[in-house]
């Protein structure tokens, strides 16, 4: 599926530890032998019990070991973990980057004050926030980091030149339920809802949509 996937232009494949504890890792390793490293932007990310400073570089180089890479082009920490120094997860970053292991840094399920905290503590630059955002949910995501996605969280990164990648642009199929107006758009033009919800998205400035995501 993974080789078919690139086969069709897929380029950015977006992984981490906790899908399958490392086995899509690995799958993913599997899927880029024979292929040219540099035509694709492969992102991971960190989990949240492992955001102390050694064991956010362990993770992330063991991470790199299960993806057969020498670098990441995206390295997120997956959620914040009020328990863990935010400084120190952000200086285990900056030498990650330093190492040339890492060609940039990024932050999922963060609220605006969160993402002001860390990029305080680093001189890399924030490049996105990953976020559940969608049709369905735009205001109140599942994650205690995703709340105001649409009135703070999207503004402020548009503001500041983040990239807002949105984690299930389809709701696992919740934006799929036919009602009146889906109905009435997709006659209009002649497409699908799950076109019409991901466009929806990718049409505002600096959003992008994992569109293989649940």
């Amino acid at each position: 599926l993974l080789k078919k996937a690139m086969s069709f232009g897929y380029s950015h494949i977006d992984t981490a530890f906790v899908y399958g504890e490392g086995h899509a890792e690995e799958l993913l390793r599997e899927a880029l032998k024979g292929e040219e490293r540099q035509k694709f932007m492969i992102a991971t990310k960190v989990p949240a019990p492992e955001l102390a400073h050694d064991n956010f570089i362990l993770s992330a180089k063991t991470s790199m070991n299960r993806l057969g890479v020498e670098y990441v082009d995206l390295l997120y920490i997956h959620a914040p973990n009020p328990d863990i120094p935010l400084q120190d997860t952000m200086r285990a970053m900056d030498e990650l980057v330093a190492e040339g292991l890492v060609r940039n840094i990024a932050v999922s399920n963060f609220s605006v004050e969160l993402l002001k905290e860390a990029q305080s503590y680093t001189k890399n630059k924030i490049v996105a926030n990953q976020i559940e955002f969608s049709l369905k949910i735009r205001e109140e995501g599942h994650h205690s980091g995703c709340a105001k996605m649409e009135s703070e969280i999207v503004p402020y990164c548009q503001e500041n030149d983040i990239l807002v990648v949105a984690y299930r642009p389809v709701e696992r199929g919740a934006v799929l339920v036919p009602n009146p107006l889906m109905d009435e758009l997709s006659k209009k033009y002649a497409r699908s809802y799950a076109q019409i919800a991901i466009n929806w998205l990718t049409s505002q400035k600096n959003v992008v949509a994992i569109c293989k995501s649940d």
